[in-house]
């Protein structure tokens, strides 16, 4: 903020001193705003990325362990038989 207000005096310059501070000052909040608001919408933007990328992960991770469980669960009944003819 800047450190030097204007006049204070209610003679002719007073008021327009005055204006011409708070166009100033609303022009920097403007400008404030809209870089906030770019910075929202860049983390919105990373934020959907690893949020995607953590979804993808965690669908190849569940991919790979049910192929394992399958495949566990087809094999144990098969060495069952083969326990069971050996044994006959």
């Amino acid at each position: 903020m800047n450190n030097t207000l204007p006049n204070t005096k209610n003679g002719p310059n007073g008021w327009d001193q005055w204006s011409k501070h708070v166009l100033t000052e609303l022009g920097r909040l403007s400008d404030n705003a809209e870089k906030t608001c770019c910075s929202l919408a860049d983390l919105h933007v990373a934020l959907a990325r690893i949020e995607t990328e953590i979804k993808v992960r965690l669908e190849t991770e569940v991919k790979i362990k049910s192929t394992l469980w399958g495949v566990f669960g087809g094999v144990i009944p098969v060495i069952v038989l083969i326990v069971i003819k050996i044994l006959e």
